[in-house]
């Protein structure tokens, strides 16, 4: 009997399956609009392209397309009720992100200075690093797992609370994929200028949970790229309903700094780094805004006036 008990625990192995149903939640972050990332499974032996072409009548009957548009024995692949064009609604929302990026680019935003970082890593900011570690690592450890990713998953931390998704909200979703890129390209350029070392490498028994990202420490991407997000949300709320978007900017605004500081709470950051990501997301708002305001031009412009119907 305890033979065979122990066997069916050998079933136990198949709830390991199950764990990969949480990758689904990753389609509902900040999602893709050219068609998502899960997978496309098909017939081997009879592909949709192959497949006789039909109308479903109100009925419900099938009745297969005729002689001459196009020929009865014809499959799928002989329709084509579409122009063979690239059209706008075609772009998916990440790339129309990639496209306000090369405008944003050329733009003087390297002029942008920061708060020269202490020249010396301080002893009382790395001490508090080491409570934050004892006192709270644990209690925060699921949201510093969840938000250890590019910014397009750790977006999902404002879409839930703001109740939208990439169908209800797609001009707002694309804001956000700006948001990140910009932060990414701005915050790699301080850091390559700045060169500092991160916590971690002071004191390894800071022992982060998640992987040590492959570059330098000062400003925290995390926070210039969350707090650019939210203004960018704010943006277009402003451009719709003032009112609005004044009672959403301290939530939002928390949310940002709470992903900030998670990020010092897995030993990954400074609180310098911190405060230097959420100044460099303020000063590349302020530099948008200059050039790209309510009564601007450009593409980017552009984006925040389709988004602002949606609010």
């Amino acid at each position: 009997r305890m033979t065979s008990h122990m066997g069916n625990m050998g079933n136990m192995g198949n709830m390991g399956n199950m764990g990969n149903m949480g990758n689904m939640g990753n389609m509902g972050n900040l999602g893709n609009s050219d068609g998502g990332s899960a997978p496309l499974a098909e017939r081997q032996g009879l592909p949709l392209w192959a497949a006789q072409a039909v109308t479903i009548g109100a009925d419900g009957t099938t009745t297969k397309v005729q002689a001459g548009n196009p020929p009865a024995d014809a499959s799928l692949a002989g329709l084509d009720p579409l122009a063979a064009a690239w059209q706008p609604k075609d772009w998916g929302g990440q790339w129309k992100a990639w496209l306000a990026l090369v405008e944003f680019s050329a733009t003087g935003w390297r002029t942008i200075e920061l708060t020269t970082p202490p020249a010396v890593v301080p002893g009382p900011e790395l001490q508090e690093l080491v409570r934050l570690m004892q006192d709270e690592r644990a209690d925060a450890l699921g949201e510093i797992v969840a938000q250890d990713v590019l910014y397009d998953r750790f977006a999902v931390f404002f879409l839930r609370p703001l109740r939208i998704t990439p169908a209800s909200h797609p001009k707002t979703c694309t804001l956000l994929h700006v948001a990140g890129l910009i932060g990414l390209m701005a915050t790699m350029h301080f850091k390559k200028e700045y060169n500092l070392a991160r916590p971690s490498q002071y004191l390894p028994a800071l022992n982060p949970p998640v992987a040590v990202p492959g570059h330098p420490t000062f400003p925290s991407g995390h926070a210039a790229q969350s707090l650019l997000m939210a203004e960018f949300v704010l943006e277009a709320m402003t451009r719709s309903n003032t009112a609005l978007a004044d009672s959403w900017k301290p939530i939002l605004h928390t949310i940002a700094l709470r992903m900030g500081r998670n990020r010092e709470i897995a030993g990954l950051h400074f609180k310098s780094d911190s405060t230097a990501g959420y100044e460099l997301a303020q000063k590349l708002m302020a530099h948008i805004r200059g050039l790209f305001g309510a009564n601007g031009a450009g593409y980017l412009n552009q984006l925040f006036d389709d988004a602002k119907a949606e609010w």
